[in-house]
C-alpha cells in the first residue's frame, strides 16, 4: 500500500489542482443551473411517486398492516440538494492534497510544516462550512 501511495504522489501533484478546480466549477454549475435544479425536482417527484405506488400496492395486499408515507417529495428534493455539497467537499480535498504535495516538493521542511498547519486550518474551516450547509 505504501508503494502505491508513493508512486501516486507525482500524479497527485500534477493533476489534483485541476481536478479540484473542475469539481469546484461543477459544484457552482450544480448550485446555479436551472436545468440541474429542475432535474433534481423531477427526480424527487418521480421517486416519491414510485414509492407512493409501492406503498399503495403493499397496503392493498395487507389490509391489517397498512403503512403510510410521512414525508413529501420536497423532503426528498432537499436531501438530493444537500448531496451536491459532496462535490464541494471533494474539491476541497483535492485542493488540500495539491497544495500540500506542491509545498512538500518545493519548500524546506520548516516551511512545509508551517504551510501544512495553515492549509489544515483552512481545510477544517472548509469542512465546517460544508457541515453547516448540510444542517440548513
Amino acid at each position: 500500500m505504501y508503494n502505491v501511495v508513493e508512486k501516486s504522489i507525482p500524479f497527485l501533484e500534477k493533476y489534483s489542482f485541476w481536478v479540484s478546480i473542475a469539481l469546484f466549477l461543477f459544484w457552482v454549475i450544480q448550485k446555479k443551473s436551472k436545468l440541474y435544479i429542475s432535474y433534481l425536482t423531477n427526480k424527487a417527484k418521480n421517486n416519491y411517486e414510485r414509492k407512493y405506488f409501492e406503498i399503495f400496492a403493499y397496503n392493498e395486499k395487507n389490509k391489517n398492516h397498512q403503512i403510510q408515507l410521512t414525508s413529501s417529495w420536497l423532503d426528498l428534493y432537499k436531501s438530493y440538494w444537500k448531496r451536491t455539497n459532496n462535490t464541494l467537499l471533494l474539491s476541497f480535498i483535492f485542493a488540500y492534497i495539491s497544495f500540500n504535495t506542491t509545498s512538500y516538493f518545493r519548500n524546506d521542511s520548516d516551511n512545509f510544516f508551517k504551510l501544512l498547519t495553515i492549509s489544515t486550518s483552512l481545510f477544517l474551516a472548509g469542512l465546517t462550512y460544508i457541515q453547516q450547509l448540510y444542517r440548513e
